[in-house]
C-alpha cells in the first residue's frame, strides 16, 4: 500500500486560499476534509488495496490495447525513452522528470535512447561560428 509519507515530506508546502503557507498533518481549513495519509482512497477515506489498483490498471491496459503484463514502471520507461528520442530531448530535463538523484542514473539507464549528435549539427555549429 502506498502511504503518503513514503513520497512526501510532512512539511511540504500546501496551496491554500490566495497564498502559500506551511501546514502540518490534520491542519485543514474549516469546511475542508482533513487530508488522508494515502494516495488512493475510497470515497470514505479508507485505503485502496494493491490488488484493486492492479485490477484497474489491467482494465486500462486492455482499453488502450497494451499488453496485460505491462506495469506502471513500463509506462515510466516509455515516457523517458520517448522524451529522449525527440529532437532536442535533453538528458537533464528527463532526469528531473523522473526524479533521479543525478543525471548519471538517467544516462546509464537510458543510454541506448539518447540520440547522438550527427555531423550535420556539428557542421552547422562550425559554419555559424564562422559567420
Amino acid at each position: 500500500m502506498l502511504h503518503a509519507s513514503d513520497c512526501c515530506q510532512e512539511d511540504s508546502l500546501k496551496y491554500a486560499g490566495d497564498g502559500v503557507r506551511r501546514r502540518g498533518p490534520g491542519d485543514a481549513p474549516v469546511g475542508v476534509r482533513a487530508p488522508v495519509p494515502y494516495f488512493f482512497v475510497t470515497t470514505n477515506g479508507t485505503p485502496v488495496g494493491a490488488d484493486e489498483i492492479r485490477k484497474v490498471f489491467k482494465r486500462v491496459l486492455q482499453a488502450a490495447g497494451l499488453p496485460r503484463h505491462f506495469t506502471p514502471h513500463c509506462l515510466r520507461h516509455t515516457y523517458a525513452s520517448l522524451l529522449l528520442q525527440e529532437d532536442g530531448g535533453r538528458l537533464l530535463y528527463v532526469s528531473r522528470q523522473l526524479g533521479h538523484a543525478n543525471v548519471t542514473i538517467t544516462a546509464d539507464t537510458y543510454a541506448k535512447w539518447i540520440r547522438p549528435v550527427g555531423r550535420g549539427v556539428v557542421n552547422a555549429l562550425a559554419i555559424s561560428s564562422v559567420v
